[in-house]
């Protein structure tokens, strides 16, 4: 094998490697331009109580994000689901220590109730993980992720 087929051989191999990279480039920028299209998709529509007379909780944001800025006051309904996946929450926590789906309240039996949906990290109520559905007390802090809530009754 001589010198100027070894050479030939060798551009060949980096010409299709170049054009191997552009095109995983290429893939990643479509993926990253289509998952910023999806995060500016029209806002959801509020949460609607099921019976105003008996549901009447609601979240305060006592430690936020710029997403979830702290003051920030979140009805609850009948069940309102918390997580990062934006299409399947109502509350959405855009931090990397959120599940998809991480935790989920739920009214019934005239109290809500806090579970946690087996969540990587773990959900808190008054720096307590929760490991079964919790009744919520009126002031109890809810903690998921970077994230801090009050409870309201």
């Amino acid at each position: 094998m001589n010198l100027n087929h070894l050479a030939g051989i060798i551009a060949a191999v980096l010409n299709y490697a170049l054009i191997f990279f552009l095109y995983v480039f290429l893939y990643q920028a479509l993926r990253l331009i289509v998952s910023d299209l999806r995060t500016t998709a029209a806002p959801k529509a509020p949460l609607v109580f099921y019976d105003q007379a008996v549901a009447k909780g609601r979240l305060i944001v006592v430690e936020g994000s710029p997403d979830l800025p702290s003051g920030t006051a979140l009805p609850l309904g009948e069940t309102v689901s918390i997580g990062r996946h934006e299409e399947h929450n109502d509350i959405v926590i855009n931090a990397p220590v959120v599940s998809h789906e991480h935790a989920c309240i739920t009214f019934y039996r005239g109290n809500y109730w806090l579970s946690d949906l087996n969540s990587t990290n773990g959900t808190f109520v008054n720096g307590v993980r929760v490991s079964a559905e919790t009744a919520l007390n009126d002031g109890d802090l809810i903690r998921i992720g970077p994230i801090t809530f009050r409870f309201e009754r």
